[in-house]
């Protein structure tokens, strides 16, 4: 992914409220595909401060930017990483 692009760009045509549709439509077809087993995933709600959002949107995105510079490994599983934070309703 990270040779081709692929995790950081999604082509949808025109920009619109379509975008999360078909990232998290494109998330979907990818896990129907994988075997269960090499399936892992983890679903929390949370109650934030705008600060302790702040500070976990940055430590996401600084675990996610060091996974996107590793090198990929020839002999390496082929795995996708999906990440969402989203308002919900009260």
């Amino acid at each position: 992914y990270r040779s081709t692009g692929k995790s950081w760009t999604l082509d949808i045509g025109e920009p619109s409220d379509d975008i999360a549709v078909a990232a998290i439509e494109a998330f979907r077809a990818e896990l129907i595909e994988s075997p269960d087993d090499l399936r892992t995933w983890t679903r929390l709600a949370l109650r934030l401060t705008p600060q302790q959002r702040t500070r976990l949107e940055r430590r996401l995105q600084a675990v996610i930017d060091e996974a996107a510079s590793w090198e990929p490994d020839p002999d390496g599983e082929p795995l996708a990483l999906f990440v969402a934070l989203h308002a919900r309703p009260d």
